[in-house]
């Protein structure tokens, strides 16, 4: 198996994941809070598992933010 490095520089792009305390921080929320949307299905950025441990896209937590506001300016 290889792996290849995704160099910035190259892709345009840096990608940053966040991990619970880092979205929580972010949303203002509990980090319960965060774990019991997950768990109960609440309209959320989907996680994704890096070494058993849950991670969120910066990218996707972004997006989400902005659909939120627009909604509620809607």
């Amino acid at each position: 198996m290889t792996i290849t490095s995704l160099d910035p520089a190259v892709t345009g792009r840096q990608r940053r994941n966040l991990d619970v305390n880092d979205l929580a921080a972010q949303l203002g929320m509990s980090v319960a809070t965060i774990y019991r949307w997950r768990s109960d299905g609440t309209d959320m950025p989907k996680g994704f598992k890096i070494g058993g441990r849950v991670r969120w896209a910066q990218e996707a937590v972004d997006l989400w933010i902005d659909a939120q506001i627009a909604k509620d300016a809607a």
